[in-house]
C-alpha cells in the first residue's frame, strides 16, 4: 500500500484508501488479478455512494479501475 500515498484520495468525500488496501491484499492472496480488479472497482463504487457527488465519484473510481486493468499487470 506504500504507493497509495502518491494517489490522490477523497474524491467528493469518498475515501478510496480502504479499497486500495483490500485490492493489495487480494492480489497478494493469489486471487486472479481480474477478480481483484473487479472487487476493487465495486469497493470504490460503494465508497462513492456516500460522497457529495456519487456520479462524478464513480467516474473517478472507474478511471482508477481502468488504470489498474491497463497497468496493474506491471506490478502483479
Amino acid at each position: 500500500m506504500g504507493g497509495n500515498r502518491l494517489v490522490a484520495q477523497g474524491f467528493f468525500g469518498a475515501d478510496f484508501r480502504p479499497s486500495c488496501a483490500t485490492h493489495d491484499a487480494c492480489l497478494a492472496s493469489g486471487v486472479p488479478r481480474r477478480q481483484c480488479d473487479q472487487q476493487f472497482r465495486n469497493n470504490m463504487y460503494g465508497a462513492c455512494e456516500n460522497s457529495r457527488h456519487p456520479f462524478l465519484c464513480r467516474v473517478k473510481a472507474f478511471e482508477y479501475y481502468a488504470a489498474a486493468r491497463l497497468f496493474g499487470g506491471l506490478y502483479y
